[in-house]
């Protein structure tokens, strides 16, 4: 791969960390400065993939297991606009209204491309395609099923019609988790596989059909609740692909790891770090062992200094660290020195 020498040792790797076998702990360095995204780029495909090249360029001799991936992201607030809402660009992401507004609409509820924002979107990922073979992967645009509910309908309002309403709020359910089984399946198609896997928002590789999907709205229900009214989607979903894992905030969703891990399909947990909003990583320490007593874990955000005092305490097998440098020079060292940085931690060369 022209901006990633040495991919089959890094996807070697990375098979490693998903099948829980004993290697060199996988390791991701961000490098903050070369992630500021614009919102010209949202609009403009040509400037969205050149801005991916001169990133994928500036960091080539950091030795870590990035894989250069120009992904769909278009911001957080796309997936409105994919199911026929209007979207706006500012402060460099995406801002949606919520097109729900009245149940009447309901059956409206589908995923195609057949408006303006659809568009849109596959114009930009048939654009990142055509360039893509041999140079860097395309990444698969991921949220989750009850993710595009909240995207569709205010979350306020989503809370309150569990209660009021749960005959609309379960069909809105299964509309969107059909709609968005679909467009991750469309994008499958469309985006070529690397080494017949996928890679993400993350530029993290999975074997397969694969890819990990986020569940944000969980974290306003009580692990009960999640259980009746949510689990069945998300669980849905899950079943859709060969293998996924979930996106978990620190600040407001391990209280459903226990949920997460009961699915199947589900074979890791991504814990990622919202401090102050959400706890220091040492106090997290006992529910990372957990997750590794059968999954794998991926830690993001958390700076070396955080994550040296706990991965002590975890094992090196099935762990990903995903985490922040401020500089190309900084990332480079870490990475040079990593295999001294994992026998310092672990004792023993990883």
């Amino acid at each position: 791969m022209r901006y990633k020498p040495g991919i089959d040792a890094v996807l070697e790797r990375y098979r490693n960390f998903w099948f829980r076998r004993p290697g060199r702990v996988p390791f991701l360095i961000r490098i903050t400065p070369l992630e500021q995204l614009r919102d010209e780029y949202f609009t403009d495909p040509v400037k969205y993939l050149r801005f991916y090249e001169d990133q994928f360029a500036a960091r080539m001799e950091v030795a870590d297991d990035f894989i250069p991936t120009a992904s769909l992201d278009l911001g957080a607030g796309f997936s409105g606009g994919l199911l026929g809402g209007e979207v706006s660009f500012a402060d460099d992401t995406s801002w949606s209204d919520h097109p729900l507004t009245s149940w009447d609409r309901l059956q409206d509820v589908r995923w195609d491309f057949d408006c303006k924002w659809g568009r849109h979107f596959e114009r930009v990922m048939r654009h990142f395609c055509e360039g893509c073979e041999g140079n860097y992967a395309v990444g698969l645009r991921v949220q989750g099923p009850t993710d595009f509910m909240a995207a569709l309908r205010n979350p306020t309002d989503l809370c309150v019609d569990v209660s009021e309403d749960p005959e609309h709020f379960h069909e809105l359910a299964r509309r969107c988790t059909d709609a968005y089984i679909r467009f991750i399946a469309w994008q499958m198609k469309v985006i070529p596989p690397l080494a017949g896997g996928y890679c993400d928002y993350y530029s993290m590789w999975m074997p397969g059909r694969s890819v990990y999907f986020t569940t944000d709205f969980s974290g306003v229900f009580s692990p009960g609740m999640y259980r009746e009214h949510l689990f069945l989607y998300d669980q849905s979903y899950a079943e859709s692909v060969e293998r996924t894992w979930v996106h978990v905030h620190s600040g407001g969703q391990t209280h459903q790891v226990g949920n997460f891990l009961a699915m199947r399909n589900v074979i890791g947990i991504q814990i990622v770090n919202d401090f102050p909003a959400g706890p220091p990583l040492v106090d997290l320490t006992d529910l990372l062992r957990k997750i590794q007593r059968t999954h794998c874990l991926i830690l993001r955000k958390f700076s070396l200094a955080e994550l040296r005092p706990v991965l002590g305490e975890l094992s090196p097998v099935g762990l990903f660290l995903d985490f922040p440098c401020a500089t190309v020079a900084e990332a480079k060292e870490t990475a040079g020195n990593w295999d001294d940085i994992c026998a310092g931690i672990w004792k023993k060369k990883c």
